[in-house]
């Protein structure tokens, strides 16, 4: 993929290659938005580690580039305007090359993911518990913020996701950067994490619209 974007402050220059390829994520692809109940799913797929380089432009100054990009496309039948159908997405990339992606919905207790092996190859996550150890107010709206993950079996098992960022709205989604830290407090990846407003917020939906319409206007 070559990806370009230009803003008045930055501008992107970026060549993704194939790396691992593709995964699906979850029950070969299929998650349900929420638990049964909801009645309604989506499929996702993710390029998780395709090699990166090019140049950025920040602030006027050019700069060489060389990392790693995770591509995620999802899509299906479920409303954005329900809470129940609200969640929280833990995008982990560990340095040695490994991933791990929660797509994790607290008020319903329900979650899946996906562990992406060095080799390539996956395994389903249904095990796991991730609770958030502080939240933020943003555009009056609660998000969490800061994790604790408890992962049996998975790589070293117990890991802290923590804030590098305040994080930002992006429409109607609350996006953070982080860091992830094993036992030792050792840094050993970055996560992109994205929350939506109706896991801990009852009403939500004039944000929402609004988020999104000035989206729309822009």
């Amino acid at each position: 993929m070559h990806l370009t974007c230009e803003d008045t402050a930055y501008s992107l220059d970026l060549n993704l290659d194939y790396g691992k390829g593709a995964v699906w994520h979850c029950d070969n692809g299929y998650l349900m938005m929420g638990s049964a109940q909801t009645k309604e799913s989506t499929l996702n797929y993710s390029y998780t580690n395709k090699p990166t380089e090019r140049t950025i432009i920040f602030k006027g100054k050019k700069r060489k580039v060389q990392g790693k990009s995770w591509f995620d496309k999802q899509g299906g039948p479920y409303s954005l305007l329900k809470a129940k159908t609200h969640w929280e997405w833990f995008s982990l990339r560990f340095y040695d090359d490994e991933e791990i992606m929660l797509f994790t919905f607290p008020h319903n207790d329900y979650q899946d993911g996906t562990y992406i092996k060095k080799d390539g190859s996956t395994q389903r996550l249904l095990d796991y518990k991730i609770a958030p150890k502080d939240f933020v107010i943003e555009q009056e709206l609660k998000f969490s913020s800061g994790w604790t993950l408890s992962i049996p079996g998975i790589k070293d098992g117990e890991y802290n996701i923590n804030p590098l960022f305040k994080g930002q709205m992006n429409i109607g989604y609350f996006e953070q950067l982080c860091g992830i830290y094993d036992k030792m407090d050792s840094q050993v990846g970055i996560a992109i994490v994205e929350l939506l407003p109706g896991v801990y917020n009852k009403k939500f939906k004039n944000s929402f619209l609004k988020n999104a319409k000035n989206f729309i206007d822009k």
